[in-house]
C-alpha cells in the first residue's frame, strides 16, 4: 500500500508540474500579447495623457533596442533574444518608422491606424487555428494532388474554423463555378464579423 501511494504521489507531482508549466507558458503568451508591441499601442486609445505615455515608453524601448542591436558581438542567448524580439516583426518595424518620422508624436493618422487594427480579430490566434486544422487533416504531402494550397484551405473551410471559433461569416466551400477558368469574387475572401 505504501509503495502504491508513493507511485501515485510521484505521478501527481509530475502531472502537477506539467500542468503548471503549461499554464505558465499560456500566461506568458497572453502577457506578450497584452504588453508587447504592437498590442501595447491600444492603450493609447484611452486618452491623450495615456497616448503620450505610450509614445514615451515606445521611444525608450526603441532606443534600448537600437543599442542592443548595434552590439558588435552577441552571445548565443543574446542572438536568440534578438531573433525573437518583437522589434523584428514587420508590423513593429512599420510603427518604428512611422514614430521616427513624426519624432514620436501621437498623430491623428496613428490614432486612426490603431482604431482600424483594434477592430480586427487576433490574427495570431486565427492563423494558429487554421494551420493546426490544416495539419490535422493527415493529408499525405507525397501525393501530388495534396501539394496545392486549395486542399488545405478546403479543410479549413470544411471545419468552419473562422465561423465556429472566431465568429466570422466566411466563404462557403461548396460555391459552384460555371467553368474551370471562372473565379470567385474578391468579396468572398473578406470574411465579415458576425
Amino acid at each position: 500500500v505504501v509503495e502504491d501511494t508513493g507511485v501515485e504521489d510521484d505521478f501527481a507531482d509530475c502531472l502537477g508540474g506539467l500542468s503548471l508549466q503549461l499554464l505558465a507558458c499560456r500566461a506568458k503568451r497572453c502577457m506578450h500579447l497584452y504588453a508587447g508591441y504592437p498590442y501595447a499601442f491600444f492603450k493609447a486609445l484611452t486618452g491623450d495623457a495615456q497616448a503620450r505615455q505610450v509614445m514615451e515608453e515606445f521611444r525608450s524601448d526603441c532606443l534600448l533596442w537600437e543599442e542592443f542591436d548595434s552590439l558588435p558581438h552577441h552571445t548565443k542567448d543574446q542572438a536568440a533574444l534578438r531573433r525573437r524580439s518583437v522589434f523584428q516583426k514587420t508590423s513593429v518595424k512599420q510603427l518604428v518608422a512611422a514614430a521616427q518620422k513624426t519624432d514620436y508624436e501621437y498623430t491623428a493618422e496613428l490614432h486612426n491606424l490603431l482604431q482600424f487594427r483594434g477592430r480586427l480579430g487576433s490574427q495570431s490566434q486565427m492563423a494558429e487555428d487554421m494551420i493546426g486544422t490544416a495539419k490535422n487533416t493527415r493529408m499525405t504531402t507525397a501525393q501530388k494532388k495534396f501539394k496545392k494550397p486549395e486542399a488545405s484551405m478546403h479543410a479549413i473551410l470544411k471545419a468552419k474554423v473562422l465561423e465556429s471559433r472566431h465568429r466570422f461569416e466566411c466563404v462557403p466551400d461548396n460555391v459552384p463555378l460555371i467553368s474551370k477558368t471562372s473565379r470567385l469574387p474578391e468579396s468572398s475572401f473578406r470574411p465579415r464579423k458576425i
